[in-house]
């Protein structure tokens, strides 16, 4: 009996042990300084701070904290421990603390509150931030006039679950080259971040090849949620943009199960797009766009994708555009697409349809419950498919990029009940009254007292 009773105190002993070697007993705090800083300080205090950040990411293991004070730090991090769950290593800035970026090949890192700029003429430490790695997360920085991709959540296969899992929230994203964000892997949140001034060829940038872009957004892999981004002024106008092909949305695949909703799309020049699609290297299939708030030349450019569904948006052209193909929606080969309950508002400019498709589009397509409206007071072209409004959709203030219904909106109650819409552009319930509402807003009462989203911003 005695004998048992010993086997049982180092059986609990051994978990006791176990337990501690799993969390640690105090995670540490180290502080950064690169004014009065010095790497052979302990760097556990403000009094005796570290110089360099890249010291602080040496020193970490999973659950410490690095904070960085103000000041400039002519350094690129690169981060290879990782964090582990529940024990994220975290570097947080207290601003302005400017670095030329990060470099992160491990899991469970935290980056948050640095300006980042300035980074050199390379692929990956030419990002303002690279991250290979599981549950990461990238949260309120303010990144600009950086060599490549702003933040650039990489895996070497574009669906592979070694990239996983990733927040991208509330960054500011100016003059990155390429593209803003581009997120490869599985099942990452993109939320709340400002994308402008997305470069064709940063002046940094030695010999970019032929196919250089300027985009908002370039997303691979699956499961991802892109939501409430505001994507604009990407133009011509600005140095180095020489000819890109602008769109606030791109993937060439593999891209399924993916969510696009809420999101402000706002691209002025002639002939460019809020979203293309297609299918060069497959799967693309079931992505899904509603309550988007898009002003562009086109809404959706569409190659081989499955089963798109494209629901409850508010798409706003312009009767001044001049390039051809101004349909709002084009499906090429791309069967099974619902499109419902959307406004398409001086799309077309009376000469195009809001949608083409061809007989490889022309499967399983459901269209229905939209409203097709152009302002000069001439019919849109094309016929309208099945329940569709052409009327004036009184929308609030359009001129000053309002798109709300108004209390007498013919378009109230009127769109087709899509199950899974739960909410509309601002995160109000749908459907509140007796049945869905056509396009982003679902109708407040008291809509005449409420001012324009954030970041929406006025057609010139």
């Amino acid at each position: 009996m005695a004998f048992a009773t010993q086997i049982i105190s180092l059986s609990i002993l051994f978990l006791f042990e176990i337990g501690l070697a799993s969390f640690p007993v105090s995670a540490a705090t180290y502080y950064v300084d690169t004014n009065k800083g010095n790497d052979s300080n302990a760097g556990i205090s403000r009094q005796a701070p570290l110089k360099t950040i890249q010291m602080g990411a040496d020193k970490t293991v999973p659950g410490d904290t690095v904070i960085v004070l103000p000041g400039s730090y002519g350094e690129r991090v690169r981060v290879t421990r990782s964090g582990a769950s529940g024990q994220p290593i975290v570097f947080q800035a207290e601003d302005p603390a400017v670095c030329h970026g990060f470099t992160i090949r491990a899991d469970h890192i935290h980056i948050i509150g640095f300006e980042i700029t300035d980074t050199v003429n390379d692929w990956a430490e030419g990002a303002g931030i690279h991250l290979q790695g599981k549950y990461g997360e990238i949260r309120s920085n303010s990144i600009h006039d950086v060599t490549r991709v702003g933040i650039q959540v990489w895996a070497a296969d574009k669906d592979s679950p070694e990239t996983s899992d990733c927040k991208i929230v509330g960054n500011r994203i100016v003059r990155a080259g390429l593209s803003g964000i581009e997120i490869y892997g599985r099942n990452h949140l993109v939320e709340g971040n400002d994308i402008s001034h997305t470069l064709q060829r940063p002046p940094k940038w030695v010999n970019p090849p032929d196919w250089v872009d300027a985009d908002g957004m370039r997303f691979f892999g699956s499961g991802h949620v892109i939501r409430r981004n505001h994507i604009h002024d990407i133009s011509t106008a600005d140095p180095g943009n020489t000819d890109p092909h602008v769109d606030c949305f791109q993937t060439w695949g593999p891209a399924y199960n993916i969510l696009i909703e809420q999101n402000d799309c706002d691209i002025p020049d002639d002939g460019m797009q809020a979203i293309m699609i297609n299918a060069l290297t497959p799967p693309v299939r079931d992505i899904t766009v509603r309550n988007n708030v898009v002003k562009a030349f086109q809404f959706l450019n569409v190659w081989n994708a499955d089963c798109l569904v494209v629901v409850n948006n508010t798409f706003v052209s312009r009767l001044s555009y001049q390039r051809g193909s101004a349909y709002a929606i084009e499906l090429h080969d791309s069967p099974n697409a619902k499109i419902r309950n959307n406004i398409f508002y001086d799309a077309g400019r009376n000469e195009y349809a809001y949608l083409w498709n061809d007989n490889g589009s022309a499967a399983g397509l459901e269209v229905g419950h939209n409203c097709h409206y152009i302002s000069n007071g001439f019919p849109p072209a094309g016929l309208p498919w099945p329940d569709d409004l052409w009327t004036n959709p009184k929308l609030l203030n359009p001129s000053a990029n309002n798109f709300r219904l108004l209390k007498d909106s013919p378009l109230i109650d009127r769109g087709n009940f899509l199950a899974g819409v739960s909410n509309d552009f601002d995160g109000n319930v749908r459907p509140l009254g007796q049945g869905f509402d056509i396009g982003a807003f679902e109708f407040q009462p008291n809509t005449s007292t409420m001012t324009p989203p954030n970041g929406l911003r006025v057609l010139r």
